[in-house]
């Protein structure tokens, strides 16, 4: 995403859109007046605007002094060499990529390539002879606890919230990807200092990986799968859906934190749809079911997941988006009003080997997007 006001433009095929101003200055949404008198609400799964100032985050690096800066949506980046400093009022975390890595900037023709997120740096590496990234992090003070597995590693301030996270991506520019195509693998030097390396498949040809400050986040999600039947993927940047013999089944559970839209949950709803970027090629075609029952995306596993639905929503897809149309899971239909929505979990249509690489809530530089039209 190059920027939040140019991904609506996209998303409405519309490049006059004129904004309302954000008078509850919420800072995950936008919000545009259509000609039918509704305004529609986009929802963004993390904050697009800084906490601190109230600006629009700009997805550039402005370079001073020989460095590289961006600032997010709660925490000032700065890239000097090859070390990136990630700091908020919740810490300060350092990332020191591999000096074999001779070539690190933000110029596309760099063997890594550093990009703004939305409150962190995405960093893409060519696959040569060496199939793997290595990153040496550490952080000011002793953490509350570390949380990790071989899709992300994550810095806690306590049981559930992070400080800070990395997690792989994989490889968008392949037809097909793959589960295990990509593995993080984490070595403890001491309670400050971790040693990360990032495998990769022969197929890739590139590999990304996110490193984002934490901000608390509108669609609270995780994914579970059959071959790892005890683990899920809070904290990933990505989801893998679909099905295959040789890596299994894998869904996504997703639900809405109403708390972000509070200033619009006393309107009266038109529609509500759910933008999941597509971060890889692959079409898996996938059915989204409303829950019967709350689920917990901090524990919930494929062994004790609890997946029965009373309906199932429409889902379409575009060469950017999986497209839900969440409206009957959130919306009561005769009074118009929202209506808790206990949940829902994406699984593939039909068995087969096949996998769609997505972005989840935890993703900011390409994040998932709540567009919520209500009546004036």
């Amino acid at each position: 995403m190059d920027s939040p006001i140019n991904e609506i433009n996209r998303i409405r095929n519309d490049w006059k859109c004129v904004l309302r101003s954000n008078e509850f200055l919420n800072r995950y949404m936008l919000e545009i007046d259509n000609k039918d008198l509704t305004t529609t609400s986009y929802v963004f799964s993390v904050p697009i605007f800084n906490i601190t100032d109230g600006n629009l985050v700009n997805l550039k690096f402005s370079q001073e002094n020989g460095c590289l800066h961006h600032t997010g949506s709660n925490a000032d980046i700065i890239v000097r060499n090859n070390v990136v400093c990630l700091k908020n009022s919740c810490g300060i975390v350092h990332i020191e990529i591999s000096k074999s890595e001779k070539e690190i900037g933000s110029n596309n023709m760099s063997m890594v390539n550093l990009s703004p997120t939305l409150n962190g740096v995405k960093l893409r590496k060519v696959i040569n002879k060496e199939k793997f990234i290595k990153l040496n992090i550490d952080i000011n003070e002793t953490p509350y606890g570390i949380k990790f597995n071989e899709k992300y590693f994550s810095f806690m301030s306590h049981d559930i919230t992070p400080i800070f996270t990395i997690s792989v991506i994989g490889d968008r520019y392949i037809e097909s990807f793959t589960p295990g195509s990509v593995v993080l693998n984490t070595k403890a030097i001491d309670d400050r200092h971790y040693e990360i390396y990032i495998e990769c498949s022969d197929e890739l040809k590139t590999v990304e990986v996110e490193c984002n400050m934490y901000e608390q986040k509108l669609m609270l999600d995780t994914t579970v799968e059959n071959r790892r039947p005890d683990e899920n993927n809070l904290y990933g940047a990505s989801a893998i859906i679909g099905s295959g013999e040789k890596y299994g089944e894998q869904w996504l559970f997703s639900k809405i934190n109403y708390g972000i839209i509070r200033n619009i949950l006393l309107k009266r709803i038109k529609s509500v749809r759910l933008f999941i970027p597509r971060l890889n090629k692959k079409v898996t075609e996938i059915t989204a079911y409303n829950l019967m029952r709350r689920f917990c995306s901090i524990g919930t596993t494929w062994n004790n997941n609890d997946s029965r639905s009373t309906n199932t929503a429409k889902t379409v897809f575009t060469d950017s988006y999986y497209i839900i149309d969440i409206t009957g899971f959130t919306v009561d239909s005769e009074t118009q009003n929202f209506i808790e929505m206990l949940g829902f979990v994406l699984k593939p249509k039909c068995d087969g080997n096949s996998y769609s690489l997505i972005s989840t809530g935890d993703c900011y530089d390409q994040p998932q997007i709540l567009e919520i039209t209500y009546y004036n």
